[in-house]
């Protein structure tokens, strides 16, 4: 028996044996550490055909500890159309954080815009999380380019990382794109915006004004949003509208955010909570009455 690679057959039996050498690296940073040449030249190889979780870890040790010798083997691995797609999603994030920190990234950039123009929107959306990093301003206007791109699951994935590169312009884009855009690249844009630290309070602006927005899908990530960036405390009032919302995932969601501010706080909720005892959604029946029962 046999394993393939790209350039010969390895017998199972000897495949087996370097896989579980290198496992002993992985599992031993010092060991690798103590022999970190040798062991560079094993886990690159057995890198080409290990098992799923172990080529998981030789890609984290190697990322930290070799990454200029581990860069350009990941970015084969990006563009093999017979790798497993769930493997290049990892490898695409594992990119963004190796490469950023190479003596000289410009070659990997280069090589990865260039991808934006594959035919194949898997490649396009990996190539660009592998620029998703804080800083890199060159990969600004291509990602721009892709939020009209043709596939939207790369428009959305266009949204992600432009809101990782840390520039406060594109805040102001992609507001833009919130008012302009299809639906899913609006509800991608609103998951998005809390990424710009510098923005906080324009964007819990824009999602309190979601709060009232027709769709209920809207108005639910609005309000789940809101907490991730806020306490319930400092928007207090909002509470009212939403207790009252048509949608019950919206009310039991807005009892749950309740449970977190103080009793004095949530009292001029207390009527209207013990109506939602009875409210015709089980869930949210559920909510008022775990929260009823921690005033006892």
């Amino acid at each position: 028996m046999t394993a393939l690679t790209k350039n010969k057959i390895i017998p199972f039996d000897t495949a087996d044996r370097l896989v579980q050498k290198a496992k002993r690296y992985t599992e031993s940073p010092e060991r690798y550490l103590e022999e970190q040449e040798q062991a560079d030249a094993l886990l690159m190889k057995v890198l080409k055909f290990a098992d799923h979780e172990t080529r998981i870890k030789i890609i984290l040790l190697l990322g930290f500890f070799a990454r200029e010798k581990i860069a350009a083997f990941l970015v084969e691995f990006l563009i093999n159309e017979e790798e497993d797609e769930d493997f290049k999603n990892f490898i695409a994030v594992q990119l963004s954080r190796i490469i950023p920190d190479l003596r000289d990234p410009q070659p990997f950039i280069e090589t990865l815009l260039s991808l934006f123009s594959s035919d194949d929107p898997e490649l396009r959306m990996n190539a660009a999380t592998s620029l998703a990093w804080e800083g890199n301003f060159q990969a600004a206007i291509p990602l721009i380019e892709l939020l009209f791109d043709s596939d939207t699951e790369v428009q959305q994935c266009a949204v992600y990382c432009l809101s990782r590169l840390g520039d406060d312009r594109i805040f102001t884009l992609l507001t833009d794109r919130l008012k302009h855009g299809t639906e899913n690249q609006q509800k991608c844009i609103l998951f998005n915006l809390w990424h710009f630290d510098s923005r906080r309070e324009q964007c819990i602006s824009i999602y309190l004004e979601h709060l009232d927005h027709p769709d209920p899908e809207f108005r639910l990530d609005a309000l789940a949003l809101m907490r991730m960036i806020s306490d319930p405390g400092e928007h207090i009032s909002v509470y009212h509208k939403c207790l009252n919302d048509d949608d019950p995932r919206i009310r039991a969601l807005a009892v749950e955010h309740l449970q977190e501010v103080s009793a004095e706080e949530r009292a001029e909720f207390m009527k209207r909570l013990q109506q939602m005892v009875s409210d015709s959604s089980l869930d949210v029946r559920r909510a008022a009455v775990s929260l009823l029962k921690s005033e006892d």
